[in-house]
């Protein structure tokens, strides 16, 4: 097999000539397609570039077309690739396909912008990491070419769909908002017996696996309002069969929850005459559709992935209990902050801040009832988001005077980095870590669970900072607290928009510290942006350093 790409993420590892499969007129209903534009159709288009040509399919923002099937008629293994027509000025465009033996869509998401005015390396997620031959195609718009996997196509076909959503009732021409999508070409390479081989060695071995990722509420989609487009729009079938063992999915920001419960708010936040934008309507709308069905939205996406064969781990943000306006905006429901004012912050001039206090034990309290809610569903772990709003521990009355007490110094009159304060501040998240650990043992017996909830935790970049922000992690590590540790980023105050661990002895104060611990280390690589080709490069010293796990 040839390995001229190492850090290649398409077909061209393979040795076989590529087939290109671009008459998509013969797709099926034939009833489907149009020479027209007409909604609910895809309109036939014939397309000529100097390499090939074929017939592609258009479906625009307002088309909603019908699933389609290409009748591949193959047999044996092959990868598999999408030819997609983009349209520079387009501001988004997707395309949906799946094989017939399985049940979700899997999203295609093209680039916007003109590749020839672009760093061709910002594209590599999308393409083969050069311009593909038929960039100078129809209209001189690119055709992306998107790889997607390999699979036995023996008895399988394609079905192709266009993603749709409701923006209003009826059947009216504005009662749908669809993402534009023109696919122009399928692409399969056939594989030998000896790369069939290669591919099932490499997707059954173990010792790579030890990527993690995050989704955060966007695993909601575009307003979901039935069990299939939640478990399309979570899009976590890419992460079968590859170096992902790990998948956290946010299930709340404080106490606006993405679950149905019974403690936190849930959609409706806000009252119907005072939506913030047709996105939050939409959403709202949704969430009464899947209530209405029985569905509770993050236990079906949590089920699925459970079903592709990757840990599922719960995530809560520790600093979502209040955000600035317009987004501080609940009138429906309740907002623990707003009841709670003797629960804020202190600032160091004894002024109130718009942040929950954790030195309260009520707050503590109630935090960790959301965490025991959450950790009944069905997921292997909770990760406690410490990225976000931070400290969660500043000078509140109780702190200060327990401080002169101890110290006889007022913690406010003297260094704000003094490692008196800040040990004795730390104490606090320290003690809810603890609270955390026990609360998560008792629900694991309560619900029968057979392994231990595991605990993960994002903080800062060292131990200065940790400290500073309240965070004594070699305490909560030498307790046994927390089960996986990560580091949100290298850069300071956690700057999620700068490059991290570019240099993998950025990393040596981590691998030392969990080192013949319990505790796993996973670095969070930034930003979240990178594409699939530069994050492998990002990932692969780090792999090769024997870091224990990426995010």
């Amino acid at each position: 097999m040839s390995n001229k790409f190492p850090h290649a993420v398409d077909d061209r590892k393979f040795e076989s000539e590529p087939v290109y499969l671009s008459d998509l007129s013969k797709c099926t209903p034939s009833s489907a397609l149009s020479q027209d534009r007409r909604r609910g159709y895809w309109n036939t288009l014939r397309y000529e570039t100097d390499q090939l040509s074929g017939v592609m399919l258009i479906a625009g923002s307002k088309t909603a077309a019908k699933d389609i099937t290409y009748p591949l008629n193959l047999s044996g293994w092959h990868s598999i690739s999408l030819g997609l027509w983009g349209a520079e000025s387009a501001s988004s465009h997707k395309m949906l396909a799946r094989l017939t033996n399985e049940d979700t869509f899997t999203t295609f998401t093209l680039p916007t912008g003109d590749p020839r005015s672009e760093p061709i390396n910002k594209y590599k997620v999308y393409w083969n990491g050069e311009l593909t031959p038929y960039h100078n195609g129809y209209a001189h718009d690119p055709i992306w070419e998107i790889y997607w996997k390999v699979a036995d196509l023996t008895d399988l076909q394609i079905v192709l769909g266009q993603e749709t959503w409701r923006i209003a009732p009826g059947e009216e021409i504005y009662s749908h908002e669809s993402y534009p999508a023109m696919p122009a070409y399928i692409k399969v390479v056939p594989l030998s017996d000896a790369e069939v081989d290669e591919h099932k060695s490499d997707i059954s071995q173990t010792n790579t696996r030890r990527l993690f990722t995050h989704t955060d509420v966007g695993w909601g989609g575009k307003r979901a309002t039935s069990a299939d487009e939640l478990r399309r729009n979570a899009q976590v079938e890419l992460f079968k069969d590859s170096d992902y063992s790990r998948i956290y999915i946010e299930a709340g920001r404080g106490d606006r929850t993405y679950y149905l419960s019974e403690i936190g708010s849930v959609h409706p936040y806000a009252s119907r005459d005072n939506y913030a934008s047709d996105s939050e309507r939409l959403t709202d709308e949704a969430w009464e559709i899947l209530r209405g069905q029985g569905l509770d939205p993050f236990r079906v996406v949590v089920e699925h992935i459970r079903d592709i064969g990757v840990e599922v781990h719960a995530s809560l943000t520790m600093g979502g209990f209040n955000y600035p306006p317009p987004g501080d905006k609940i009138d429906i429901g309740g907002s623990f902050f707003r009841n709670h004012p003797e629960l804020h912050g202190t600032s160091r001039s004894g002024e109130r801040s718009s942040r929950l206090s954790f030195t309260y034990p009520e707050s503590r309290e109630f935090v960790i009832s959301l965490l025991r809610e959450v950790a009944s569903y069905p997921v292997d772990g909770i990760a406690l988001l410490y990225n976000r709003k931070f400290p969660y521990v500043e000078y509140e009355p109780p702190l200060v005077q327990g401080f002169i007490n101890e110290f006889g110094e007022d913690p406010r009159e003297i260094d704000e980095k003094d490692p008196r304060w800040l040990k004795y501040r730390s104490t606090i998240l320290t003690q809810f870590m603890r609270e955390v650990r026990q609360a998560m043992d008792e629900v694991a017996d309560e619900t029968g669970k057979r392994n231990r909830i595991g605990i993960s935790a994002i903080v800062g970049n060292g131990p200065d900072e940790n400290m500073l922000f309240g965070m004594d992690v070699e305490q909560w590590i030498e307790e046994g607290l927390v089960d996986t540790i990560i580091p949100y980023t290298s850069a300071p105050r956690m700057a999620y928009l700068e490059p991290s661990w570019e240099d993998p002895k950025d990393a040596e104060y981590w691998v030392n510290l969990t080192k013949n611990t319990s505790t796993v280390l996973s670095l969070s690589i930034r930003p979240s942006a990178l594409g699939v080709v530069e994050s492998r490069k990002r990932v692969a010293p780090l792999y090769d350093a024997d870091r224990k796990s990426v995010v």
